[in-house]
């Protein structure tokens, strides 16, 4: 799922993750009539742009950043790894994150794995493919 880029409730959206900030804004229709519940709330976030957004990313070595790591730019922490494994298939580390939008070089984020900081490789979905 994950190599995949296939979001799973609960992580790369939730309550408090949007399907703006989870990338999935072709799924919302919001010029469609009528109403639904949180339309005013996705309009209102898809006009001014989402605070965070989510990133899928691959790592150096054997550490894997597991689910609430920290995600750093520099020495600020501006997000968290909402989803992490080991991907069978390039047999190294994978993951998604949820990061801020404003002031973050996407490029330079981090994560520490029991003291040492390994940089995010941003990929996009699917991160299987070679």
């Amino acid at each position: 799922r994950l190599e995949a880029g296939y979001p799973l409730y609960g992580h790369e959206i939730s309550e408090s993750i949007s399907p703006l900030q989870a990338g999935l804004g072709w799924t919302v229709k919001l010029d469609k009539p009528g109403n639904f519940i949180g339309k005013a709330a996705l309009s209102a976030e898809k006009k001014r742009g989402p605070a965070q957004r989510l990133i899928y990313f691959k790592l150096e070595g054997r550490r894997i950043a597991r689910q609430g790591t920290p995600v750093f730019c520099g020495r600020r922490e501006v997000g968290e790894v909402v989803s992490g494994t080991l991907s069978p298939i390039l047999n190294r580390p994978i993951g998604a994150a949820l990061i801020e939008t404003s002031d973050v070089d996407p490029d330079a984020l981090h994560v520490d794995l029991r003291g040492h900081n390994v940089n995010l490789e941003r990929a996009k979905p699917p991160l299987h493919k070679l």
